[in-house]
């Protein structure tokens, strides 16, 4: 039995077809609610005493983790609207990946809230008429492009939680662990990394 392809009607270019499926850039430019969507998500996964905080304190410096939550939503949102670079979204997801670090997440949780764009976008697109909305092959790309990001998150919460471990050693071995926060001693030991030493310009030579 032979399939015979279906024929496009009289008129009707297959390219501009192609061009005219819905982008999911596209899709949450024009859906902007989704992002708040996450932010409030991401908001609740830290405890119900403080979501009230960080939701209400936008003031970036009275409330630094609200304010880094916000900043790293936004930039990896607009990655996906292809506004925004995924080396500079990344940026501000490792400022805000480096504080979850310290906090009592686990590596599931601590990256979880990526996920939770899938879900405010899954929601999204349910409601939209079929011209509006993400075709199964677009989703499975956007869903393939988050997945990757995630595990580069992943990496990152890793990296950070090492730091903090040989920092809390170093700490305990000065006898000041129970002094110092963690964040704290991670913001003392990126200090130290950032000192330059003066280069001698003789040396390389001397060797020789």
């Amino acid at each position: 039995m032979t399939i015979q392809r279906m024929r496009l009607p009289q008129g009707v270019d297959s390219a501009k077809l192609k061009r005219d499926v819905m982008q999911i850039s596209d899709f949450l430019q024009e859906n902007g609610e989704i992002q708040d969507r996450w932010v409030s998500r991401t908001l609740a996964t830290y405890p119900e005493g403080g979501v009230a905080t960080l939701r209400n304190q936008k003031d970036r410096f009275a409330n630094p983790l609200g304010y880094n939550i916000r900043n790293a939503v936004t930039s990896m949102y607009k990655h996906f609207c292809g506004t925004v670079e995924l080396k500079k979204a990344l940026v501000a997801m490792e400022d805000l990946i480096r504080i979850r670090a310290v906090q009592e997440f686990t590596p599931a949780e601590a990256v979880s809230f990526l996920f939770l764009l899938k879900e405010a976008v899954k929601e999204e697109n349910s409601n939209k008429k079929a011209d509006e909305a993400l075709s199964f092959a677009e989703w499975l790309k956007f869903e393939q492009r988050i997945d990757a990001i995630a595990l580069q998150i992943f990496d990152m919460y890793m990296s950070n939680r090492e730091r903090v471990y040989k920092v809390r050693i170093n700490e305990l071995k000065r006898g000041t662990d129970n002094v110092v926060c963690p964040s704290a001693m991670l913001r003392r030991e990126e200090n130290k990394q950032t000192v330059v030493e003066p280069i001698n310009i003789h040396s390389s030579h001397e060797e020789r």
